[in-house]
């Protein structure tokens, strides 16, 4: 998810012509259903409960940037503007990384169904 966020922002930097690209990365879903449906390892791999397990990892991280934003007497007014402003940038990493990984679940079931025989 990381690497597909990379490759959404870099292409975002180009320029004009990035305006009418899509950034799109369903081989990686893809070939995980097909290894999955080769191996019959679907309900395998359902039962790690992937999925749910890095959403509770996300609202884990958010939770704690926010803890310590609030953290000392004064709260987020007591942070400098440099503090607060990398608060703004790990929270807003952490909203997009969230994306992702819902992007690549959504793929994951588009593929399995795709795939699975």
């Amino acid at each position: 998810a990381e690497n597909m966020l990379a490759a959404k922002e870099k292409l975002n930097r180009r320029g004009k012509e990035s305006q009418t690209a899509t950034f799109t990365d369903d081989g990686f879903a893809l070939g995980i259903a097909y290894l999955l449906s080769v191996l019959d390892q679907h309900e395998a791999f359902d039962a790690l409960q992937w999925f749910a397990s890095t959403s509770q990892y996300f609202n884990d991280e958010e939770k704690r940037a926010e803890q310590d934003a609030n953290a000392g007497s004064y709260g987020i007014l007591g942070r400098s503007s440099e503090e607060t402003q990398k608060l703004k940038v790990k929270l807003a990493r952490i909203a997009a990384l969230r994306e992702e990984f819902v992007h690549l679940k959504h793929s994951m079931i588009g593929a399995k169904t795709f795939v699975h025989f």
